[in-house]
């Protein structure tokens, strides 16, 4: 590192523009990424629109595969496209149950919001036994002799 790089960042202003610099990289990746789940939402509302058409019934068979080889596009991410818009009425109501709001990956909407993905039911899972989990997790100090018992090794009879 140079001389004069070190002075730059011993500056009083410097900090703050790196600071600043920073929180614009990481918005617009934010930006982009909604972005981009946005038009993934477009995409299948578009689609449904399409298959929803009754003279376009006879092609419904060929219709993922034409397009996904047109658009150049995966016909499995043109399925999860139509999934995700089959699921929510509108990008609003789409938006909300993001799982990590503006940090939400294609990715994580594919494997939480959408059905029939193991991972979801995973979590589905995991948030099933954290409601019936009833440990106490307790450890007690007896005041005369200061032995440290575990919540297995205390027994609790609670009056109703």
């Amino acid at each position: 590192m140079s001389k004069e790089d070190v002075e730059l960042r011993k500056t009083e202003w410097y900090p703050y523009l790196v600071e600043e610099c920073r929180a614009i990289v990481v918005e617009t990746y934010y930006i982009s990424t909604i972005e981009r789940i946005k038009g993934k939402y477009a995409l299948g509302k578009r689609i449904l629109e399409e298959i929803l058409k009754k003279e376009r019934a006879p092609y419904g068979k060929n219709l993922m595969k034409c397009l996904a080889e047109d658009v150049k596009v995966s016909q499995s991410d043109l399925y999860k496209c139509k999934q995700f818009a089959e699921k929510f009425s509108n990008w609003e109501e789409a938006e909300k149950m993001l799982p990590d709001g503006k940090a939400t990956s294609w990715f994580k909407v594919s494997q939480y919001l959408l059905p029939g993905t193991t991972t979801q039911e995973v979590e589905k899972d995991k948030l099933e036994k954290q409601k019936v989990c009833q440990h106490l997790n307790l450890k007690v100090v007896c005041k005369d002799c200061s032995k440290v018992f575990t919540d297995k090794e205390i027994k609790i009879d609670f009056i109703k």
